[in-house]
């Protein structure tokens, strides 16, 4: 038994790693672990005709299953079989067997799990001559043979020459074609002499054969040595099948049936299985290879991402193995270091292909070397990774990783945005310096490969003064997007600047011998002279390495003549892809080259082996001589690519994109060869269109071809494409669709663009949960700004507006429903909205359905507003296209508030700006109605404008002429705070934090903005009521508006039905029952009160009271009570509905002081309860009596009377405080039961029992607890509880309570108990004070709203939230319809919206 605290392997393995990679974040370079992988790649090995059945059969029927398996793993699956694509002319070099041994090897350095399968059987197969042979073995092979046989010494001698650049020398097997140029030449016209020098060929392979047989190999042989053998634990990774045929007798030369159709023993014993191979097999297919592809490290315990850091620093390594010379510019770097008295960043700067990258590796390596104490090194070698092209990325990237080093917390709020990132940095460094207490170095290779977002460019985000340990050094091309200018402007001091120059003649020659060296290679004195001549014509590293590379295949007796170099980098790139196309084929080099070129960061091997197969141009050229090996599949050889990237390895460096290993060209300048080669005109669009194929490919390709030089047609050929699931983890697959799709432009059909990716539901849900709604928004503009659509921009207008968590597919599906509203003819919004609808109705659980586009953009004005945004607290000044706003979050302290550029809606730095001129102070009106005034003069259809803002929200124009209003905008639901003129756009924030930003020209060609009283024929383009109400029958929506009208609505079309005016601007309006359907209408401001015709709008009661205060409605909707005020005195009306009459009327015996008076009637309705709204002096008359009496302090604006209405004495019963004659003073009220009401107090809630007076809290059946008494449910004592209620309602059928306190919470108690359903405090809960509280009909729902304007449903029953929506304003009224199937919202306060929302309780229980 293990002693008690002994660390198993398994915590000893994690400790090591976590220590490991604390060092990696520190800066260390040795023992780095191998890069993440991400793709199953096995490689195939066996002889190739008697397993032609075998491997059909598997590509046919087994590899399309383990692809479908790994991509249910998140991983590719990749199959090398070399056996495919082996023609006459790739034997013409003898590199097969090369090319074989290079994929195993890339096999087991790229595959999780196995990578290696053989499978045998009775045929020794194809015997390889040697392609080179070491010189002292020659001299014996050679004197053997001249022993045996003359003619065969002087076959060796022709066919094999002495290479003396070889080291040590080798003895070089000649191309076939050095001496049959036409094998391999199916041209036509050729075929007599290619079939002669095919059998040529033969012979003399026959013949070398028998002279080298003690030399030869067995190509499956050395596949097996090389996969298995010599392979590191070869058991975890590899596979072996033996297949033995039983039946045939040893030296049977045929038989009466085909092989092919042999038939196996029946019995089981006589069919050998391999045991420990079918074991591996299992183990392989239920292996959880999830574990496997686990991270180095747990990255939830770091700020750094562990795949970035070994990216980064193992790129570093790379760079450094071919580094030689630049000893001045290595001295003056260090001296930059080392000098503590420096506080400015270092910038590095040359010409492309100058070798600023191999460089900054080599200072990284450098660094420890130099300081001979510990030390911090972080480096990113920009552009190379998805986490290294936007500045924000890079610089977050590069703070968690200081952050993790020494071991403190970055503040939230610091890296909120950029501009708060930036504005943080210098106090995080300063942080960090002195927590490290050792020197700190900062890298960041090629800011010229960022991206131009955040204005990179401008260089106001690098530090100025940096703290006495650290050090900043960054590198850029010279001229390149102004960086180096724009650098200089901040930091003019040269000692900063550093170019890096010319390599001298004795480096090059002393990279000459290293580079060679390395390869086993040397060069004559001939071909070392033209070398070196020929650098000076481009004395850069880059065209160096690219002569070198050309000079390592150069023998010694090459000739002069076929030297051929470029005389710059550029030319001797167009001259190696001329090589290549020369060599491969032009069709098959162009596409796979411009793949390369066209992809997104880069392109992975399993990619372009797809790409290649789904290219009809090409597969019709690669199988113009023989046919594809199995019946039905199409796909490229994977020989084919192997030969290709074998030859450009060297100028591809491998990259990180979306946790798959890339391959990208490793120098700018063979993008732009390879550009204007395979990319001009159409033909990168078309690469585009065709790469976008392959990620749209869910479920793979399948596709009829014609192979025009076979003269043959194959019917919906299998491309074998890896399946790109349409999930968030496939996160490439989701970049690369819009990648591709904005760059192919027109060659994707419009219809094509929309149906599959921005009006497709499937995509637009899972792009934004992988990613967010601004990455989408962005993507959109890229695309409408070369394609204009509607369609598209309704969407995106959806998206950039909403103020919507959309990331959950359910709230996208809801807010979409809500928020988009098609038009005739837009067929995919339309096919968007369906499946959105289809989502939601399909959902489990309850929601709230917009039955409508209530959230669809309306007025004028809002179809040009060009950014929108919460958080600004203050716009503070102007200068050029930047507004300076101080937003939420941000230190008042800091230097440098955040800045918002117009232009492109992103946030920026600035160093300092002043005050704009044409901002003034807030200024009230007599009326407080004018709050901010815009001096600067616009010009409104070439009419002088002055521009103010509102207390409600508006921003109107006025004349300069007339001074009459000419225009008006519905910008904000609360005041607006300041306007300001920029360039050409309107700019405005408002108290509630809100900031908008309209296109003024494109406001002036609408016209102007919102012309008042406007009709509207659907409910959700009202903008001007004022309360609203639902049918009797639930069919039905009434509104009333700021016109004086009352609108009928048809609820499930959202049509009006009927428009009539009422006299007054209505605040309360209640269906009710007579002979028809009648409507009270009521209104505060007028103080008058109508009983109209629900359809006709005709008074049906004449000479209805005047001065009216308050109105209610008894259960059954036939009895209305008015009460109304003369002279001081308050009377009561009651009115039968079903006869049209008064029933009776009195006084009240005592009149009442009061700003506003609500009414409401007790459970038994034999009280009705006057809510009355405490006036100044009445408040400070009730204080005085608590002091007074000792009671505790009620922070309340309503007291509360009833009237008896089984008399008509008119008597007030007032409620008092227990024992006492001092108002009570409450918030909401409700009737409970029989004769008692319910109010809020504080944090509990009282019991009004009207005919005994007693008003007091009632305790629970425990006796532990107050009823309903909210703090002793949440955790906490009565001391810490400080949540008062806002808001109470109970259920219709009285066995509920719901509560809403201004701590955001919502709960649900038992009306007979009062205590909590559940017994404990809800789950979730709003984040400020609840506003608004309503319950169904049929006592299953609540709805509750907050000051954050937050839509929730609560399940009562459960007392659990069930759905939640962010709306866009205020909710001023909200209702719920007599079926309990519909929630009516009204919100905003200028420009009012209409919500109309279906209770949806769940499919299953729906």
């Amino acid at each position: 038994m293990a002693s008690q605290g002994r660390a198993t392997p398994a915590k000893e393995d994690v400790k090591k790693r976590q220590a490991k990679f604390d060092a990696m974040i520190e800066g260390e370079l040795t023992d780095l672990p191998p890069k993440p992988k991400s793709a199953v790649r096995i490689f195939i090995s066996s002889t190739f005709s008697d397993m032609h059945a075998e491997r059909n059969t598997l590509a046919r029927h087994v590899y399309p299953v383990l692809k479908e398996y790994c991509t249910g793993l998140d991983l590719d699956f990749q199959v090398v079989d070399m056996r495919w694509g082996v023609t006459e002319d790739s034997q013409n070099d003898h590199s097969v067997e090369n090319l074989c041994l290079r994929e195993i090897t890339n096999c087991q350095n790229l595959s999780l799990g196995p990578n290696f399968v053989c499978i045998l059987g009775d045929r020794y197969g194809f015997q390889l001559i040697p392609d080179k042979i070491v010189s002292s073995e020659f001299k014996s092979l050679l004197g053997e043979a001249l022993f045996v046989d003359a003619k065969s010494g002087n076959l060796l001698t022709k066919w094999y020459r002495l290479d003396t650049n070889a080291v040590p020398h080798q003895h070089i097997l000649q191309p076939i074609r050095s001496e049959y140029s036409y094998f391999g030449d199916h041209s036509p016209g050729n075929e007599e002499m290619s079939a002669k020098h095919r059998a040529a060929w033969s012979a003399v392979l026959d013949q070398i054969r028998k002279t080298l047989r003690i030399a030869l190999n067995l190509l499956t042989e050395c596949e097996i040595n090389r996969g298995l053998m010599t392979a590191q634990d070869p058991k975890s990774h590899a596979l072996f099948f033996h297949r033995e045929l039983v039946g045939l007798k040893q030296g049977d030369s045929g038989t009466t049936k085909p092989l092919s159709i042999l038939t196996l023993p029946t019995k089981v014993e006589r069919c050998r299985v391999d045991a420990e191979a079918q074991k591996k097999l299992t183990a392989v297919a239920t292996e959880d290879h999830s574990q496997k592809s686990t991270r180095f490290i747990k990255s939830s315990e770091y700020y750094s991402e562990p795949d970035e850091i070994i990216h980064h620093l193992s790129f570093c390594v790379a760079k450094c193995e071919s580094f030689c010379g630049r000893q001045d510019t290595l001295e003056a770097v260090k001296k930059y270091v080392l000098d503590q008295s420096n506080r400015k960043p270092l910038v590095i700067h040359a010409e492309s292909g100058a070798g600023k990258t191999s460089l900054m590796a080599l200072l990284m390596k450098n660094l420890g070397k130099w300081f001979g104490k510990p030390y911090i090194g972080v480096i990113r070698f920009l552009g190379t990774s998805p986490g290294t092209i936007n500045l924000y990325d890079v610089l977050l990237s590069v703070c968690g990783q200081l952050a993790d080093a020494t071991d403190i917390i970055m503040e939230p709020v610091g890296y909120q945005n950029f501009a708060s990132l930036v504005q943080y940095m210098p106090r995080f460094l300063r942080r960090v310096a002195t927590a490290a207490k050792r020197p700190i170095v900062i890298l960041l290779d090629s800011v010229d490969q960022l991206s131009p977002a955040n204005s990179a460019y401008t260089m106001k985000w690098l530090p100025l003064n940096l703290p006495a340990n650290v050090r900043m050094i960054i590198s850029t091309l010279p001229s390149e997007h102004n960086i180096l200018s724009n650098t200089r402007k901040r930091i003019p001091e040269n000692s900063c600047y550093l170019q890096v120059p010319v390599l001298q003649e004795t480096t090059v020659k002393e990279i000459v011998s290293k580079y060679l060296s390395s390869k086993q290679r040397t060069l004559t004195n001939d071909q070392l002279m033209i070398l070196i001549s020929k650098f000076q014509h481009d004395p850069c590293p880059l065209y160096l390495k690219l002569l070198l590379d050309k000079a390592a295949s150069w023998h010694s007796y090459t000739q002069l003549s076929h030297m051929k170099l470029g005389d710059c980098a550029r030319l001797a790139i167009h001259l190696l892809f001329e090589s290549l196309e020369k060599k491969f084929g032009q069709i098959l080099v162009q596409a796979a080259l411009g793949f390369i070129t066209v992809s997104l960061n880069g392109i992975t091997e399993i990619e372009m082996e797809d790409a290649l197969s789904c290219d009809d141009y090409v597969l019709d050229d690669v199988y113009q001589f023989h046919d594809p090996p199995c019946d039905g599949i199409v796909r490229i050889p994977p020989l084919l690519w192997a030969r290709i990237y074998d030859d450009l390895k060297e100028y591809l460096v491998e990259r990180l994109s979306q946790g798959k290993t890339t391959m990208y060209w490793y120098h700018r300048q063979f993008t732009e060869v390879a550009t204007e080669r395979y990319l001009t005109g159409d033909k990168g669009m078309l690469l585009h269109k065709k790469m976008l194929g392959i990620f749209l490919a869910d479920s793979g390709v399948q596709r009829t071809i014609r192979l025009t030089k076979r003269n043959k047609t194959v019917i919906k050929a299998d491309r074998q494409v890896t399946h790109q699931p349409m999930i968030a983890k496939n996160r490439r697959k989701l970049e690369c669709i819009t990648h591709h799709l904005i760059n192919a432009k027109y060659q994707v059909s419009m219809d094509m663009a929309k149906e599959k990716v921005f009006c497709n539901y499937d995509f637009l849900t899972t792009k934004i949960t992988a990613f967010s709604v601004q990455h989408v928004v962005a993507e959109m503009d890229a695309f409408l700004a070369e394609r204009p659509d509607k369609e598209i921009k309704a969407i995106r207008e959806f998206m950039n507006t909403s103020v919507a968590d959309l990331r959950y597919p359910m709230h996208l599906a809801v807010h979409l429903l809500a928020g988009v509203a098609s038009e005739d003819g837009c067929i995919f919004l339309d096919e968007l909205l369906r499946r959105a609808r289809h989502c939601v109705y399909n959902h489990k659980e309850p929601l709230l359905i917009p039955e409508g586009s209530c959230f669809a953009p309306r007025e004028m004005s809002s179809t040009v507003v060009t950014h929108c945004m919460m958080g600004c607290k203050e716009l503070m000044a102007c200068n050029g296209t930047y507004l300076c706003t101080k937003e939420e979050g941000v230190d008042d302290g800091e230097e440098v508030s955040a800045v918002l550029n117009i232009n492109n809606g992103e946030h920026e730095v600035l160093d300092k700006v002043k005050p704009a001129d044409c901002l003034v102070p807030p200024i009230l009106t007599d009326n407080e109605q004018l709050v901010a005034v815009l001096s600067a003069q616009v010009m409104l259809n070439e009419v002088p404008t002055i521009v103010f803002g509102r207390r409600n929200g508006d921003i109107t124009f006025h004349s300069l002429d007339h001074g009459e209003q000419i225009g008006q905008v519905k910008a904000f639901d609360s005041s607006v705070k300041k306007i300001l003129l920029q360039k050409n756009s309107l700019v405005a924030c408002a108290v509630n934090t809100q900031l908008k930003v309209w296109d003024l020209e494109k406001l002036v060609q609408l016209g102007g903005m919102l012309t008042i009283g406007c009709q509207k024929d659907s409910v959700y383009e009202e903008m001007m009521a004022t309360t609203v109400e639902i049918s009797l029958c639930s069919q039905r929506l009434y509104t009333s508006t700021r016109g004086k009208d009352i609108k009928v609505w048809d609820i499930s079309s959202g049509k009006l039905r009927a428009c009539y005016p009422c006299g007054m601007i209505a605040s309360y309006l209640k269906a009710c029952r007579g002979e028809a359907e009648l409507l009270v209408v009521f209104s505060k401001s007028s103080e008058m009160v109508k009983v109209l015709h629900s359809e006709t709008g005709k008074e049906t009661i004449a000479n209805m009271p005047t001065n009216v205060l308050a109105v209610t409605l008894s259960k059954d909707k036939c009895t209305l009570y008015v009460v109304t005020h003369y002279e001081g005195r308050l009377k009561l009306y009651e009115f039968e509905l079903p006869r049209l009459r008064l029933a009776r009327s009195f006084r009240l015996q005592k009149g009442l002081n009061f700003k506003t008076v609500d009414a409401l009637l007790s459970w038994t309705e034999r009280y009705i309860v006057l809510v009355v709204e405490c006036t100044a002096e009445d408040r400070k008359s009730i204080e005085g009596q608590w002091k007074k009496g000792g009671f505790a302090p009620q922070p309340h604006p309503y007291r509360f009377s009833a009237i008896d209405l089984t008399h008509t004495s008119g008597t007030l019963l007032h409620c008092y405080r227990q024992l006492s004659k001092i108002p009570a003073l409450g918030t909401a009220m409700v009737a409970h039961t029989g004769n008692t009401m319910i109010f809020c107090v504080r944090r509990c809630v009282c019991f009004w029992d009207i005919p005994t007076g007693r008003c007091d809290q009632m305790i629970t059946k425990s006796g532990r607890h107050g009823m309903f008494y909210n703090p002793s449910w949440l955790g906490g004592g009565d001391n810490d509880a400080t949540a008062y209620a806002t808001s109470i309602v109970q259920s219709e059928d009285r066995n509920f309570v719901v509560l809403g306190s201004d701590d955001g919470y919502v709960t649900t108690y038992r009306a007979e108990s009062g205590a909590p359903v559940g017994m404990k405090a809800p789950t979730t809960k709003h984040h400020l004070p609840v506003s608004r509280l309503a319950v169904s009909t049929n006592s299953k729902w609540a709805m509750s709203t907050c000051q954050k304007n937050f839509l929730k449903l609560w399940d009562i029953r459960t007392g659990n939230e069930q759905f939640s929506l962010r709306l866009d304003n205020k909710v001023r009224h909200m209702a719920v319809s007599p079926d309990s199937q519909q929630l009516v919202l009204l919100t905003g306060t200028n420009a009012t919206r209409v919500l109309l929302f279906r209770i949806f309780p769940g499919k299953e229980e729906s």
